[in-house]
């Protein structure tokens, strides 16, 4: 019997590890990182910015979004799991949420924010309610 509970313990302490590694990595992680903004459309227009002075930063816990020489920095959060995935970002000073949703599409980020704390949008497209933001890592 004390060897059948060993063996279970050992087979249990062994799937442990490989369980972890299955999960998907969390938002913060796979954001990650410094990325240039290749496209900033904004209320069914390109938004006019210096790409060359523009960076979006995402940390573990905050999204910053430098554009020309602005900077702004806001927590957010997100859900990897959801389809599409989704992130939520408070701005400073703000009383509302900017609800998004984002993709990869191939080594590029997609994010679609709803404009004045509107609806979440449910497709990758700008109109008047929202903005879409399209990444590419910097790379190092």
């Amino acid at each position: 019997m004390t060897r059948i509970l060993a063996i279970a313990l050992a087979a249990l302490v062994i799937a442990l590890p490989a369980r972890a590694a299955d999960e998907p990595k969390k938002v913060s992680e796979q954001l990650a990182g410094e990325w240039k903004i290749v496209s900033y459309r904004h209320s069914d227009g390109e938004l006019m910015i210096d790409k060359a002075k523009s960076r979006v930063v995402f940390t573990a816990q905050n999204f910053t979004i430098k554009l020309d020489d602005k900077e702004v920095s806001s927590p957010y959060t997100g859900d990897a799991k959801a389809d599409p995935a989704t992130i939520d970002v408070m701005p400073p000073g703000e009383i509302f949420i900017a609800k998004g949703i984002w993709k990869f599409d191939k080594d590029r980020l997609v994010i679609c924010f709803a404009i004045g704390g509107g609806d979440r949008p449910k497709d990758f497209i700008s109109t008047k309610t929202n903005s879409v933001l399209i990444l590419e890592k910097v790379k190092k």
